[in-house]
């Protein structure tokens, strides 16, 4: 049978749908619910408006059913609140069988709460309260600023550091079973604590090296300053400099 998200299927067609809208008066915070299965992607920038774009994916038993299911998925973001709301056409023996994956566009310092089962969340250019809260998937901060804090329990957390210094609160992120990278900018200050219970840590920094124990690897950079905090239970954890390309060293 066909692979798809959405399990083993024999025969059957899927089809695809763009929606898009825009938000004209911004809310301060946005929460995002991409569902069962279904990425999440948000990029500030520097309109007072929110676009969002969605993807819709459904599968039926042939292509009219399956354009039928994602012409029965209408997405809202009332209240600043984004999700897809189907009417019974877009789900069969109970199950839904769509899923939705965002690109969103944002003003910089809006806040975030995001939730997906099945899907990554890939985050760029925000300043402001970050939650994250997913399953299956990995996540991705980009010139990130503000408070951030989220788990996933499969996929990893990846971190690319800019600036002088984190702008801002502090991250907390955990995962189970996903590896933390962290890229950290030249001469960047900040308070780095990260752990792993059965990983191994690999550290690349024009700094000394320092184990806290079996489980910890915490070390302040330049000035020390707001921290960094990423832990996982199964996965390793890389720490490396964007510009120092010496050997890695596995503590």
């Amino acid at each position: 049978g066909n692979k798809s998200p959405y399990g083993e299927r024999s025969g059957g067609a899927f089809n695809l749908e763009i929606k898009e809208q825009t938000v004209s008066a911004a809310p301060k915070k946005l929460s995002i619910d991409a569902g069962v299965n279904g990425g999440i992607r948000v990029k500030g920038w520097e309109r007072n408006e929110i676009y969002i774009k969605a993807c819709v994916q459904a599968f039926g038993k042939d292509e009219t059913e399956a354009r039928a299911r994602t012409a029965a998925v209408r997405i809202e973001s009332e209240g600043g609140i984004v999700r897809a709301v189907a009417s019974s056409a877009a789900v069969s023996d109970g199950n839904y069988s769509f899923g939705v994956s965002y690109d969103i566009r944002v003003p910089v310092n809006t806040d975030l709460s995001l939730k997906t089962n099945n899907g990554g969340i890939n985050l760029a250019g925000v300043n402001g309260s970050i939650e994250f809260d997913l399953h299956n998937g990995g996540v991705i901060l980009d010139r990130i600023a503000g408070s951030v804090r989220g788990q996933t329990v499969n996929g990893n957390l990846t971190f690319n550091l800019s600036g002088e210094r984190w702008e801002g609160d502090s991250i907390d992120a955990r995962t189970t079973n996903g590896s933390i990278f962290i890229n950290v900018p030249e001469n960047y200050s900040a308070r780095l604590e990260t752990g792993t219970r059965r990983g191994n840590f690999y550290v690349n920094l024009p700094v000394e090296k320092k184990r806290e124990n079996n489980y910890e690897f915490n070390l302040d950079l330049g000035a020390g300053g707001a921290i960094i905090r990423a832990t996982t239970t199964n996965g390793q954890v890389t720490i490396k400099s964007k510009t120092v390309a010496a050997k890695e060293n596995k503590l």
